[in-house]
């Protein structure tokens, strides 16, 4: 990545400017008995250089050098992370594919808007190897111990170390860089980061870092974070939320009518799908050309919306008051839990406190100027909160919380009742509140009524927390924390849970089945009050009221499940197959709708299969896949060239089907037909199915049963029909497979040679 005008400078040039920069600026810059003021780069350098002009260069290089610096060090520090994550196989919660993936974007520089191909793995595996190399090839612990203890980044005589990374952003003010390192703890690994150009924001006493471009970040920042909180401050991921963009909206009309059709089957995913349609509808974007034209207006609204949402989350952070903030974080690791969900809404549903307020303030205060704006707002933000899919539950509890009391709002012509929401989201919010405090209040009680089997102590909860406050005390030794302090401190609870659940089994359970009931109990309270008693309608089913809302709303449109069975019986009829074959054909067909998908090859060994001549009935009465169609040779043959050039081309054309009928792709050839446009074509032809020859002496003539010549609607040269082969994967067939694949879904490869589910559907659909 060129992100300085010393990109192209080698690591000694790199070095020979830092020392120079050093020697000139470096005391001065790091001088802590001056003033912030005097030690400004922009004053420092006008003391040595007296003309305009010559100041604004060397500031430009001087912040030119320190960003190109510093993205070496830090490209090598984040290379080192991710080599100690892959050593140990410990790439934490987002697991290795999604660490992997959004790293590889970083460090190659990969745009936002196309997919990671394994040419870039590849790459990104020798970059790897690379640093390896560098470094001595260590093992992933003896990495992670480099980094811990011995780690040491130095930029004008100051050494950072590690975990002091942070410390660099006070140079960066000084030097008037627009840059920013956010560095924050990672309990395997130490220490996260992004390095990238930001525009900074105040909201009362919250700092707000957009990251406009990221030059490198360390592997945890994956990129479905899109937004973090931290202690009074905020982080929000431009980049993210391009890749978001990229993948969920600009791709959605690009969707095969594999995956439209697939996602259609199912209630879950049918209703992902309506609910992007409807947000789409409201940027009056109908296909991707649309999508695209809306696309910086769209990634702004969707930064302002995590803002809101995160400022929310400062908002109820602060209404909560410890212990409760602080066990928040105890939470989001493992499964999903009311205990994580429950934070979420809260910081969406939170009130406008000074500046600062949670997502449904937000649209409230949107809909009073611009009501389109902020309708198609809360249209995302149920699609960003629904997570389930037709084949999986993931996030299932979140997505009827969140989802569940927004759709509440949506009237039964789709728009947004505002009014209402303005009269009762502080209502949901205390609700919340309430639901919050007491799940912390009984879990609490868990902690403290239980005995910690720890080796051969037993302790109760006064003891445990006096052992954690003294491991406290040993390894902070730069700060002695009193017990009010850890009380408040996360990593203190995230340590007494860990203790729960390894020391105390019986409570660990009870505390497991708090979290349940508290679950359950929240869906039946939000139910009771967004269908006003009428639970049993819904079948006492928050997932039911929002599936039914969503139908009523036309955000459902459900296709009907498709049955084989008639269409094989059809099919297996017009062969005149008996009953006991009909039913091996109904199995296999059954096994394939059922996700065990037939991958094709050519054969003509064996017995003939009585699935292959169903499928091949089916393709022939439909028409879907074009069977009986010929294949085109020739396409780029120029009847302007020289009598030696063209019959050479025709030669290599011959030789191509001798070859493909000698590894028997097919046995013979039907028809060959000659374009008739070509008459001088004609004597060459004649002559060279005569000298092409197989490897058993055979002429190509011979495995040809007509030669005709007459013109085509196009300008190949030759037209090739080969004979059907009932009951065997033919050529014909195979390439009739190949052709719906590439109709179904044209941009996934390994499926094009496969019958699997949504082939089937296809085919029978067309064949009835």
């Amino acid at each position: 990545m060129e992100i300085s005008i010393y990109s192209k400078s080698t690591d000694d040039e790199l070095k020979k400017l830092h020392e120079q920069f050093s020697a000139k600026y470096g005391a001065a810059l790091q001088d802590d008995a001056r003033s912030l003021e005097d030690r400004q780069l922009i004053r420092l350098v006008a003391k040595k250089i007296k003309q305009p002009d010559k100041q604004t260069e060397e500031i430009h290089s001087v912040q030119e050098f320190i960003k190109e610096y510093l993205y070496r060090k830090l490209k090598e520090l984040a290379l080192l992370i991710y080599l100690a994550m892959d050593k140990c196989k410990d790439f934490g919660p987002m697991g290795e594919q999604r660490v992997s993936i959004s790293f590889c974007r970083n460090v190659l520089n990969i745009s936002n808007n196309r997919e990671v191909t394994q040419f870039d793995a590849d790459r990104f595996r020798r970059l790897l190897d690379e640093c390896d190399k560098r470094n001595g090839v260590k093992s992933g612990d003896a990495y992670l111990a480099y980094l811990k203890k011995d780690f040491v980044l130095e930029l004008f005589g100051i050494k950072y170390g590690y975990l002091d990374l942070s410390g660099l952003n006070l140079l960066f003010d000084l030097i008037g860089l627009g840059c920013y390192l956010l560095s924050a703890h990672h309990r395997s690994f130490g220490v996260r980061f992004i390095f990238g150009a930001v525009e900074k924001k105040e909201l009362e006493n919250n700092q707000v870092f957009i990251i406009q471009q990221e030059y490198i970040r360390a592997p945890q920042f994956v990129l479905s974070i899109a937004a973090e909180v931290f202690q009074d401050s905020t982080m929000i991921r431009r980049e993210a939320c391009e890749v978001i963009f990229f993948n969920k909206w600009q791709k959605f009309f690009d969707q095969s009518k594999a995956e439209r059709k697939h996602a259609l089957h199912h209630v879950n995913s049918a209703l992902r799908e309506g609910v992007k349609e409807k947000a789409l509808a409201f940027y009056a974007a109908q296909k991707t050309e649309d999508v695209l034209k809306v696309k910086e207006i769209f990634i702004e609204e969707m930064i302002d919306g995590i803002l809101w949402h995160e400022m929310g989350h400062h908002v109820s952070f602060q209404d909560m008051g410890q212990p409760y903030r602080a066990l928040v974080n105890t939470f989001t690791e493992g499964a999903e839990n009311i205990g994580a969900i429950l934070p979420e809404a809260l910081a969406d549903w939170a009130p406008e406190q000074g500046a600062r307020k949670g997502a449904f303030t937000r649209f409230l205060e949107l809909s009073k100027t611009d009501v389109r704006r902020a309708a198609r707002d809360l249209y995302v933000y149920i699609s960003d909160n629904w997570f389930v899919d037709e084949s999986e539950e993931f996030m299932s509890l979140m997505s009827n919380i969140l989802a569940g009391l927004a759709v509440y709002f949506v009237q039964p012509d789709g728009a947004v009742d505002f009014a209402r929401l303005s009269k009762e989201k502080d209502q949901i919010y205390s609700f919340l509140q309430k639901r919050y405090k007491g799940l912390i209040d009984r879990l609490l009680a868990v902690f403290q009524q239980s005995i910690y089997e720890v080796g051969i102590h037993r302790l109760d909860y006064n003891g445990l927390e006096k052992e954690v406050f003294k491991m406290y005390q040993n390894a902070y030794a730069g700060h002695r924390y009193t017990m009010e302090e850890l009380r408040a401190y996360s990593p203190f609870w995230i340590n007494i849970t860990a203790y729960l659940k390894k020391f105390s089994k019986a409570n660990w359970e009870k505390y497991q089945e708090i979290l349940a009931e508290e679950a359950d109990l929240v869906e039946k309270m939000i139910l009771r009050v967004v269908t006003k008693g009428q639970e049993e309608k819904y079948k006492n089913s928050l997932r039911e009221y929002i599936i039914t809302r969503a139908k009523e709303l036309g955000l459902i449109q459900i296709l009907p499940e498709i049955d084989s069975t008639a269409a094989v019986r059809a099919a297996c009829a017009a062969m005149k197959m008996p009953d006991a074959v009909l039913e091996k054909v109904q199995a296999r067909f059954t096994e394939i709708m059922n996700d065990k998908p037939y991958e094709i090859s050519i054969s003509y060994d064996g017995e003939k299969d009585p699935f292959i001549a169903a499928v091949q009935e089916m393709l022939l009465k439909s028409g879907y896949g074009s069977i009986k169609s010929g294949m085109l040779i020739g396409e780029y043959y120029n009847p302007e060239s020289g009598t030696e050039e063209r019959k050479q081309y025709i030669k290599n054309e011959l030789e191509s089907l001798r070859d493909q009928l000698e590894s028997e792709m097919y046995l013979e050839i039907d028809i060959l037909r000659v374009n008739g446009k070509y008459p001088a074509a004609k004597p060459i032809i004649e002559e060279l199915l005569q000298t092409v020859t197989f490897l058993d002496g055979r002429k190509l003539a011979e495995k040809i049963k007509n030669v005709e010549f007459s013109p085509l609607d196009n300008d190949a040269l030759l037209e090739v029909f080969v004979p059907l082969k009932r009951g065997y994967m033919d050529w014909n067939t195979s390439q009739a497979v190949w052709r719906i694949n590439q109709d179904l879904r044209p941009d996934e490869f390994m499926l094009q040679w496969t019958i699997d589910r949504d082939f089937l559907e296809a085919l029978i659909e067309a064949y009835s």
